[in-house]
């Protein structure tokens, strides 16, 4: 049985989840000898990504990608996280967000979790009124 990047990163997680960081460097060494031995060392750079997903997730750490026309405020940073929590649907206890500035939005915010996207960019609004019209 063929074992995926993903079951990688899970075993690893939960063998380091509690361990002392003197018995993390251990394991994590023995863990690469696995990778070799199993001619699957390739792996680890998806492995590693998986791992970081999976760490940050049972952890309830949220990446949230914030994309705007200009940097955004403090104050605006903090409201982002607040509405966040209900939207996403799950235990949250931190969240951690990158940002991204986008002239072509014109106005509005999209936000990006995973696979969900929040887009409420004028752009978007836009591109609705005019499939809206041409109907």
């Amino acid at each position: 049985m063929k074992i995926t990047p993903k079951q990688y990163a899970i075993s690893l997680y939960q063998t380091v989840r509690y361990l002392p960081k003197d018995k993390v460097i251990i394991v994590i060494k023995n863990f690469v000898k696995l990778l070799i031995k199993k001619n699957v060392l390739k792996l680890a750079p998806k492995i590693i990504d998986l791992f970081e997903q999976y760490a940050k997730r049972a952890e309830g750490v949220v990446d949230l990608k914030v994309r705007s026309v200009k940097p955004l405020d403090a104050g605006m940073i903090s409201k982002i996280k607040k509405m966040a929590q209900p939207l996403l649907k799950r235990e949250i206890k931190k969240i951690e967000i990158t940002e991204e500035t986008d002239p072509n939005l014109i106005g509005g915010i999209v936000l990006k979790c995973d696979d969900l996207v929040f887009d409420g960019s004028i752009k978007k609004k836009f591109e609705i009124l005019k499939n809206n019209l041409t109907r």
